[in-house]
């Protein structure tokens, strides 16, 4: 069975990212695969339940795909390793951590690279002597916060988030205009993943609703009207009803960019699919 282990030098550099791109892979080239997350870190309950859903079966698996905890550069022998590193970290910082842990590094996977900065975080690397293997580039869908994410960082009273709606990723979160207009074309043109709306405009949300605006957050704390719990009700439109006003709240949204470990839904997956082609790192694992 190949074995391959996914470090970082740094938390949240995308090793569980990189885990769900080549797990998608494995089962697009019907390999069968067995994921595991070592460790007790902050983060290891959250991406072990998440390969607990992404794995198939562990019985007879080809490809042992382990993600070791963020800083953790020991490995055993007989595995091949690839350190994951974002944007942001230098490829010296990448070479003290593998010497460090004594790890023969099989290559590097570069994750949340800007476009206009690639070649020359590639030559960084390549001069260092470490090889990408994949360059997966920074991406506003990947790196969004999903629904159920903002029920806890806005304190806010949510309905239908548990009814699979809350892996949504708001990666397109659209503030409501606070004039009278009540705005159905400009929603139904900018396909929002969720419509921020003051509480005590009803025209708005009723036209975020029509235009099929995929969640709410209610600003404000003020009443509800019935017409409006009864419409999301009937279309099991999420609802997160927050005492902050609309900038707390946009702010709050912001904040949790880049600021969660990656746990997939639908749209993130696809979208992790268009960015990342796993061959090279399952022909690595497969050598």
């Amino acid at each position: 069975m190949a074995k391959l282990v996914l470090t970082a030098p740094r938390p949240l550099s995308g090793k569980t990212t990189v885990a769900a791109a080549l797990a998608a892979h494995a089962r697009s080239q019907g390999v069968s695969f067995a994921l595991e997350r070592a460790g007790d870190d902050e983060n290891a309950s959250a991406d072990s339940a998440f390969f607990a859903a992404l794995s198939e079966s562990t019985d007879d698996a080809q490809l042992s795909l382990g993600e070791a905890p963020a800083g953790e550069a020991s490995v055993q022998a007989d595995v091949k390793v690839v350190v994951v590193a974002s944007g942001d970290t230098p490829a010296s910082e990448v070479v003290e951590f593998s010497k460090a842990g004594g790890a023969d590094v099989a290559g590097v996977v570069l994750n949340r690279i800007p476009e206009k900065r690639r070649s020359k975080i590639e030559a960084e690397y390549a001069a260092a002597g470490l090889h990408a293997l994949v360059v997966i580039p920074e991406d506003r869908t990947l790196g969004a916060p999903l629904l159920r994410d903002l029920v806890e960082a806005l304190d806010a009273e949510a309905s239908h988030v548990n009814n699979g709606r809350g892996a949504l990723s708001i990666d397109k979160p659209i503030i409501a205009s606070i004039s009278s207009d009540p705005g159905e074309t400009s929603f139904t043109r900018q396909d929002p993943s969720v419509v921020i709306v003051r509480s005590d405009k009803p025209d708005l949300q009723l036209s975020a609703i029509n235009a099929g605006a995929r969640s709410l957050i209610l600003t404000g704390n003020l009443p509800i009207l019935s017409y409006v719990l009864e419409r999301a009700q009937e279309d099991e439109i999420p609802l997160l009803r927050t005492q902050l006003g609309t900038v707390k709240t946009v702010e709050a949204i912001e904040q949790l960019f880049g600021a969660k470990p990656f746990s997939g839904g639908d749209s993130k997956m696809a979208r992790l699919a268009e960015l990342c082609d796993g061959s090279a790192l399952l022909a690595l694992a497969s050598a």
